[in-house]
This record gives structure tokens, sequence and C-alpha cells, in this order.
């Protein structure tokens, strides 16, 4: 995470003080944890990593034009790259863990 990210991480603290957070879920990634590090530490909660809260693998090698490859995933949901997931595999994984917390 950048200098600016660890900044701007008080900036998520403060907005959450205010709001009735009973639970700090993550992705495994290490940003995210480090945005809302700052947060629970400061409010007593562990964060609860949730693995399917991960960002999705795009490809496993470089994109070479990344606005065409862009372009043409929100233009086809199904669309993925070798190594990659679609959006719509996203979409079904995050709504899968999203019902998994709410369980």
């Amino acid at each position: 995470m950048s200098q600016k990210g660890f900044n701007d991480r008080k900036l998520v603290t403060e907005f959450l003080l205010d709001k009735n957070i009973d639970a700090v879920l993550s992705s495994p990634f290490k940003r995210a944890v480090d945005t809302v590090a700052d947060f629970a530490d400061k409010n007593g909660f562990k964060i609860d990593l949730v693995e399917d809260f991960r960002e999705r693998a795009i490809a496993d090698a470089w994109i070479d034009d990344f606005k065409v490859f862009a372009e043409r995933q929100w233009a086809d949901f199904s669309y993925k790259l070798d190594g990659g997931e679609c959006l719509s595999e996203v979409q079904k994984r995050n709504i899968h863990a999203l019902n998994n917390v709410l369980a």
C-alpha cells in the first residue's frame, strides 16, 4: 500500500466510526486488510478474512491492450482470459460469500 493509501485509511476509519458495525471482514489481500486495520484496531475488532471476497484473477499473462479487454468483459459477463475469472463467476462467488456471512 502506498503512503497515500495508509493516509487514506484514516478516512475509512472516520467514515465507519458512527456506523453500527458488529464485525470487520476483509479480502485476504494485504492491501484490503491494511485498509480496515486502523478501524479494527481502534475499535477492538478482529479482522475476519473471507477468501471469496478476494479480488478476481484476470489472466495468467500480461494484457497488451487492457482497454479492449475491459470493453469486452463489460459487454460479455462470461468473457475471460486463460487463468482468469469472468465477471459472472466473480459475481456468483461474491454473492455466495456474502450470503454465508449473512447466515
